[in-house]
């Protein structure tokens, strides 16, 4: 039979139905092998529900692979009966048949005991699947298992940077647009570290979609941001042209009476104007306006409310 190169998402899927498909036979062994096929197969059509029919048959034949005897199927019953109804006599039962169990089902009645309270956790190893929406961004293979510590460094790393990222972002945007209605959330819930530690630790009042609008409300800003440096500079410039063009200034220069009657030229008044004109632009005044424009335009790109002309 030929080898079979499956996807990072069809290795996904098969490793997270096995695990649930050997929870099912080592729940149901004491019944009827048929009774067991029935429920299993129940398991694998709701399973397959969610996939689209022309992709079903290759993550049928990923999950096989984790069964290759025909385990599913064709599992015999081991005899495990204590001979007496005590813990220790059930500790021991479980020892004695642990040579005659397949290694995948040592291991799902080893999470069920570690989950139970049973068994401290001293690996470094996860060997749950990782989900699907961490393989789009890392290409892992979900047959390999990861090391927590590692996880832990690369969290680190990921955290350190994005937190860092964060706070200049929004010291940024603060001092350019002061008065702008788009504002960092200053409250617990809008705090990506404590939101992350409560998600991390368990807290079922934290989803992962708390986390993912502080992140995605961070990204439209530094985009805007970014976004917004060109199209904002044309914007002064343009605006700048406008305030200042010959034909402005000739119209103001006309209607201001301090620039002398007749007797001056329409070309003196004009240069006198412009003069009088670019003596009110300090530094701040244009820094101001270079700060205005950008934060319209940033506004615009994360969509904002665009603030009017001043």
């Amino acid at each position: 039979m030929p080898v079979i190169n499956f996807t990072a998402e069809e290795h996904a899927w098969a490793s997270k139905t096995a695990i649930r498909l050997r929870f099912v036979q080592a729940d149901f062994a004491d019944r009827p092998e048929a009774e067991r096929r029935s429920f299993l197969a129940d398991e694998v059509q709701g399973a397959l529900k969610d996939i689209v029919p022309a992709k079903r048959s290759r993550h049928a034949q990923a999950l096989a692979e984790h069964f290759p005897s025909g385990f599913i199927t064709n599992a015999q019953p081991v005899d495990a009966t204590p001979s007496q109804n005590s813990p220790e006599a059930l500790v021991e039962a479980l020892v004695k048949i642990a040579p005659k169990l397949p290694k995948s089902l040592l291991a799902s009645f080893g999470l069920q005991l570690q989950d139970a309270g049973y068994m401290e956790v001293k690996s470094t190893t996860l060997m749950d699947a990782p989900p699907e929406e961490l393989l789009k961004s890392i290409p892992l293979d979900p047959l390999q298992p990861i090391d927590i510590q590692r996880l832990y460094r690369t969290l680190a790393i990921f955290a350190d940077y994005y937190i860092g990222l964060e706070t200049i972002i929004w010291r940024t945007w603060q001092e350019l647009a002061p008065t702008s209605p788009v504002r960092r959330d200053t409250t617990s819930a809008g705090d990506v570290r404590k939101t992350c530690t409560r998600y991390l630790q368990g807290d079922r009042e934290v989803a992962a979609e708390q986390l993912r609008q502080i992140v995605e409300k961070t990204r439209k800003v530094m985009g805007g941001l970014l976004g917004a440096i060109p199209a904002g500079g044309a914007a002064f410039l343009e605006r700048f042209q406008s305030e200042f063009s010959p034909e402005k200034i000739a119209t103001l220069a006309k209607a201001d009476k301090s620039l002398g009657g007749w007797i001056v030229s329409e070309e003196a008044k004009n240069w006198n104007k412009y003069k009088k004109m670019i003596e009110d632009q300090t530094g701040q005044v244009f820094e101001e306006k270079m700060y205005e424009a950008i934060a319209r335009k940033a506004e615009a790109l994360m969509g904002g409310t665009n603030r009017k002309e001043s």
